[in-house]
């Protein structure tokens, strides 16, 4: 099995993290920090450490819109007319639960059992019940874990488990 990454903590305070947005990003940058802050409480109890949310211009190969790095931060394509405000806050989301994984030690892959788990989890806080099974290979053919039996949940497959929140049509609040 592939060693886990190490996390390395940001070091910076809430007001480090506050002034940072501000100074690079303005307003948006402003109210993403206290979004940050909102889904930290209201969805981790306030465990996440303080990261930087920082917004880039473009993404290598144009593949994501989202990233959280074992550095701690966390970098965002910025809203635009093919990406909605709505879009980001989802997408920043789905990055704190990298964040948390990583903080964790556990395994921070779309693929993996915690990553899973997190977003069923997550999900019933938007009265979701969703089944999303880890991904794994059986008989040559990939497949991601079946759900228990007697269950009543919207089963998900790897491209939305990947894609979480936006592939079941969650939008987290807007007011921090």
């Amino acid at each position: 099995m592939d060693a886990l990454p190490v996390a390395i903590s940001s070091g910076v305070s809430f007001d480090d993290a506050l002034l940072i947005a501000e100074r690079c990003f303005g307003e948006l940058g402003r109210k993403t920090i206290f979004l940050w802050q909102r889904y930290n409480e209201e969805y981790f109890s306030g465990s996440l450490e303080v990261t930087p949310v920082l917004y880039v211009p473009t993404s290598p190969y144009g593949h994501w819109i989202g990233l959280h790095r074992a550095d701690r931060n966390i970098y965002l394509m910025p809203p635009a007319p093919s990406r909605p405000w709505s879009r980001v806050r989802a997408v920043l989301l789905h990055e704190m639960i990298h964040q948390n994984l990583s903080q964790s030690g556990k395994d921070v892959r779309h693929a993996g059992e915690p990553w899973c788990r997190e977003i069923m989890r997550i999900s019933m806080h938007f009265d979701r019940k969703i089944w999303a099974g880890k991904y794994t290979v059986r008989n040559g053919q990939r497949v991601n874990t079946a759900p228990p039996l007697a269950t009543n949940a919207r089963i998900l497959n790897q491209r939305e488990i990947a894609s979480w929140p936006h592939s079941i049509n969650i939008e987290p609040p807007d007011n921090a």
